[in-house]
Formats: structure tokens, C-alpha cells, sequence
């Protein structure tokens, strides 16, 4: 679209990148013009989704942990899991990492265990998640 309103808005109604093109003229006619390739981004809303329940029982389902996400930025992205009494058993910051129910090379028992995940979105709205997960053996 296009204006010549000193101080225009628009109203962008589908996701990409946009260019801004300014052509300015003064009072004796002489005009000059600016551009800026990719200037405004505009962006689907991210998500993060974290199941409850996993089983790494070797059957080829379900056998890694980690949360579903879309638009997540990979700095910044923190992904934790402890037992129920606190101790810390996996971290990564990698979004395609799996927990595989392990710690230190031991199969960890059936149980609860807590999780949290951190991080930003490609619009940069921070995020921070807490829960349970139950790892069936």
C-alpha cells in the first residue's frame, strides 16, 4: 500500500518480511527516496507443549522426552528436569534434544518427575513452563 499522510499506519494481515519505502519531497519540488529492505517482521504466534507421560521401554514410541515447540528462539532455551525431592537428573539448552529417562547411564525408576523449560519466542515474549511428567517403565 501507499500514502501521503505525514504519519502513516498500516495494518499488516499476513505473516513475512516487508520492505519500507519513503519518497520525500521538499517545497521546491525536489524529491528524494530511502528504502529498507526487510525492515518490519511479522511473525505466527510461538508455542511450547509439553507431555505428561513418556516410556522408553525400547518399542520405538515414545522413547525420548522433550517439549513440542514453534517459534522458539534457540537462545536462551533451557530445559531441565528433576526428581521430586530437587535433584537435577537433565538439562540441555539444544531444542531437539530427548531426555531418555537416564542419569549418569542408569535407567531412572517409574515415577513422577518435575520439569521446567525456559526461554523466548521469535517475537521475544519470554516464556517459562513447570510440571510434571511420568516416566513408565
Amino acid at each position: 500500500d501507499a500514502s501521503t499522510l505525514r504519519d502513516p499506519s498500516f495494518n499488516i494481515q499476513e505473516v513475512g518480511q516487508y520492505s519500507v519505502k519513503l519518497i520525500a519531497t521538499n517545497s521546491y519540488g525536489c524529491t528524494d527516496t530511502m528504502l529498507k529492505h526487510n525492515y518490519i517482521g511479522t511473525f505466527k504466534e510461538g508455542y511450547v507443549y509439553v507431555p505428561n507421560a513418556f516410556s522408553p521401554n525400547n518399542n520405538g514410541r515414545n522413547e525420548g522426552f522433550k517439549p513440542s515447540t514453534y517459534n522458539v528462539k534457540n537462545t536462551e532455551y533451557s530445559f531441565k528436569i528433576f526428581t521430586r525431592w530437587g535433584e537435577l537428573i537433565y538439562e540441555t539448552n539444544d531444542l531437539d534434544a530427548e531426555w531418555d529417562g537416564t542419569f549418569n547411564g542408569e535407567k531412572c525408576t517409574q515415577d513422577v518427575y518435575v520439569f521446567t523449560v525456559n526461554g523466548q519466542y521469535i517475537n521475544n515474549d519470554q516464556f517459562t513452563f513447570r510440571g510434571t511428567l511420568t516416566l513408565l517403565r
